[in-house]
């Protein structure tokens, strides 16, 4: 019982957090959240099929990971779904927070996924700004 009061505190507070940040988004974060249909403007039904077909076209999915795992779903995840690369970046927490902040600093955006442990205090560096 404590377990599951603890993991609903928590996810509220994860969401709490999420929705200032997103609350304070600058104008073109909005519109990009508007156009990819995310965040707040997430549909409440999920069309998987075209999601499926817009990875494709796009070819690839990129992750960050702390987690050397990670990499070992290459294989399952391009048999689930063809046409689509995992590219998989093994960098630790600090690794990949820090090449997610240096890109987006430079107008790149290439990841797809970040999976790193301490996201409360990831999402305070990344979103700092805002």
């Amino acid at each position: 019982m404590k377990r599951r009061l603890l993991t609903l505190v928590s996810s509220v507070a994860v969401l709490l957090l999420f929705s200032m940040v997103v609350a304070a988004m600058p104008a073109e974060v909005d519109q990009w959240l508007q156009e990819v249909k995310l965040g707040p403007y997430a549909e409440e039904e999920i069309d998987w099929d075209e999601i499926y077909e817009l990875a494709k076209a796009e070819g690839k999915v990129v992750i960050y990971t702390s987690s050397s795992r990670t990499i070992s779903l290459q294989d399952e995840f391009e048999a689930l779904y063809p046409g689509v690369e995992l590219e998989t970046y093994h960098l630790g927490t600090t690794g990949s927070i820090d090449k997610l902040y240096r890109e987006q600093l430079s107008g790149i955006y290439n990841c797809d996924i970040i999976h790193a442990s301490g996201y409360p205090f990831q999402l305070n560096v990344l979103a700092k700004d805002y």
